[in-house]
């Protein structure tokens, strides 16, 4: 077991590995951005990531407290479907109405990378291999498709 302090200290040290991974790797446009707070440009739409002692995930968050409006981002996402999972790799999970931890409903589009954990830096190649491949191909995709989701949220 790990205290606070060790846990943190971890945490910390896997997220700036991972930041300094990515660092020299351009987006689609050629730009340097930080990965780790993908720039969506839209309000409401959210890459994140996240890590634990037995899974890693990348999830594509639409909060868009309209739900006509977050239902028809959804809709054109669903039709994007095969064009997202050949980017990322593989299969996602999608999920059109889930609560969030602040029990808002979302619409939410997930990877994850089981059998890994956070705390077992044996395992953090894997995590980063991970990240990586599911950064750079939403971002092939994101960049090519971001227009259409400009256009319903304007």
């Amino acid at each position: 077991m790990f205290t606070k302090e060790e846990r943190k200290n971890i945490n910390n040290s896997f997220w700036k590995g991972l930041k300094k991974e990515m660092k020299p790797i351009s987006n689609a446009e050629g730009k340097f951005i930080n990965w780790l707070q993908y720039p969506t440009q839209l309000n409401h739409v959210y890459l994140r990531l996240d890590a634990t002692n037995k899974y890693a995930t990348v999830t594509f968050d639409i909060q868009i407290k309209d739900k006509e409006i977050r239902m028809l981002v959804w809709e054109q996402l669903n039709e994007l479907k095969k064009v997202l999972e050949q980017e990322t790799g593989n299969a996602t999970q999608w999920e059109s109405n889930i609560m969030n931890s602040t029990g808002q409903e979302i619409s939410r589009i997930s990877w994850v990378k089981e059998n890994v954990n956070l705390f077992d830096k044996t395992t953090h190649r894997e995590m980063y291999d991970f990240y990586k491949e599911k950064l750079v191909g939403f971002d092939r995709f994101y960049q090519t498709y971001k227009e259409i989701l400009f256009s319903l949220l304007k």
